[in-house]
């Protein structure tokens, strides 16, 4: 018996601990990669650490795209093994390498053309236009590697090589803790050496994935676009990119609304924000393990496991996201600490961090069973549920509770939003089989 065809018969809470843990550990290593860059750079100096805040939606955004795409080839991957059709799944295969170095040739081009003009669309002040696009041009031009890590990374993920997977992330982390503090501080590049440490790090993880790749499953490399299998992909990838794409649309706004009028709030949020990304990061990757089950038992038709596999991976997640609720709620203030917070930050952060980890277990249980919805090929509920818990409910909440109560009280907006997404995901997959 290989590897997939177990999602069929192995008992549910095993199979999901073997295939989501080792996924959740590698995405939880990826929200340590972005933690530490924070941690490095805001000890290398504050206007170092505000022009990182400043790039920041943007590499987010490099994420969503390259991440959403790969989350549509695992859907349309995983379906094609369950359905036993090997022909289509070299067929998604190929395709997926072409769209991944389509995605990097895009990027190569936006870093050499186009990070001044970005630098400048991001911020007014001068000295910080020049490190953003210091870094954005590193960035942008080593984000190829990126694309073809993270094609690998489902490739293995969609054959059952899960520890494989666990095992690419953490290298491209210890890569990058190891090259960070040599990069910024002894040859003193800064915001410029994160970047580099960022890209080598991708590079290690894409380079191991390949070998894994080549070892563990051993089909043929073809890298050739096919237009039945690129609608299939974006059809799920598309709704995913722009639910990623959120993240970015969000902070732009807050920018607006509440950065303008208090710079320090939105580095304080910003702050809040990437240490919230190292949770949703885990909490994400325990999802995505679920979307290879699901997918091959959809394939097979048998909708009583499919639900089974969904309602056992929700509580799980639910479980999770109350623990990281109480560590949010209690250890706001060292959390704070760890960035050089000054008073104003502290004073911003007791609101910030209490309030917005109040909607933790709601925004789980609905991201878990969108994820779920996108196995079966519907990525658009876990756009619209993303939308409500970021955008259409909390923007607008934001802005009214920021001009009656003041801003520090405005994050309950987002609590709101995580509760109606979590009631919306929840009718859809009651739908969804």
């Amino acid at each position: 018996m290989n590897r997939t065809e177990r999602f069929a018969t192995d008992p549910i809470p095993v199979l999901v601990r073997r295939t989501c843990t080792p996924l959740a550990l590698s995405m939880l290593a990826q929200g340590v990669d972005i933690v530490d860059d924070g941690l490095f750079v805001a000890h290398y100096g504050e206007l170092a650490y505000r022009a990182s805040t400043v790039a920041y939606p943007v590499q987010v955004a490099v994420m969503a795209v390259a991440v959403g795409t790969s989350i549509g080839v695992n859907s349309v991957l995983s379906r094609a093994l369950g359905r036993h059709d090997g022909r289509g799944a070299r067929s998604v295969k190929a395709n997926a390498l072409f769209l991944a170095l389509a995605g990097a040739a895009v990027c190569l081009a936006a870093g050499l053309f186009s990070s001044s003009p970005i630098a400048r669309c991001l911020t007014r002040d001068e000295q910080t236009q020049s490190l953003v696009t210091s870094y954005l041009r590193i960035y942008l031009i080593g984000a190829g590697t990126l694309f073809l890590s993270v094609t690998f990374e489902r490739f293995l993920q969609a054959h059952g090589l899960m520890r494989e997977c666990m095992l690419v992330q953490v290298t491209g982390v210890v890569v990058n803790l190891a090259l960070d503090p040599l990069l910024i501080f002894v040859l003193d590049l800064g915001l410029v050496g994160a970047g580099l440490g960022t890209v080598l790090g991708q590079v290690a993880s894409g380079a191991l994935a390949l070998g894994f790749y080549l070892r563990g499953v051993g089909m043929p490399i073809e890298v050739r676009p096919n237009a039945a299998s690129c609608c299939d992909t974006y059809a799920v990838a598309l709704p995913v990119i722009l639910t990623e794409l959120s993240e970015s649309i969000m902070m732009f706004v807050l920018g607006g609304v509440a950065g303008r009028t208090d710079p320090l709030f939105m580095v304080t949020f910003t702050t809040y924000d990437k240490l919230w990304v190292f949770v949703f990061l885990a909490m994400n990757g325990f999802g995505q393990g679920l979307i290879p089950l699901v997918g091959y038992n959809a394939g097979r038709g048998d909708a009583d496991r499919v639900r089974a596999i969904a309602r056992y991976g929700a509580r799980v997640v639910a479980a999770g996201m109350l623990v990281c609720t109480l560590v949010f709620v209690l250890l706001w203030r060292p959390m704070l600490w760890a960035f050089k917070a000054d008073a104003t930050m502290y004073g911003y952060g007791a609101h910030v961090f209490r309030q917005m980890a109040l909607g933790f277990v709601f925004c789980g249980v609905a991201n878990t069973l969108a994820l779920c919805c996108t196995a079966t090929g519907n990525g658009r509920v876990l756009m619209v549920a993303t939308y409500l818990r970021q955008l259409i409910v909390p923007l607008p909440l934001f802005a009214l509770i920021m001009g009656t109560a003041g801003v520090s009280w405005a994050c309950l907006a987002f609590v709101a939003g995580d509760v109606c997404a979590a009631l919306y995901a929840r009718s859809a997959w009651g739908r969804a089989i």
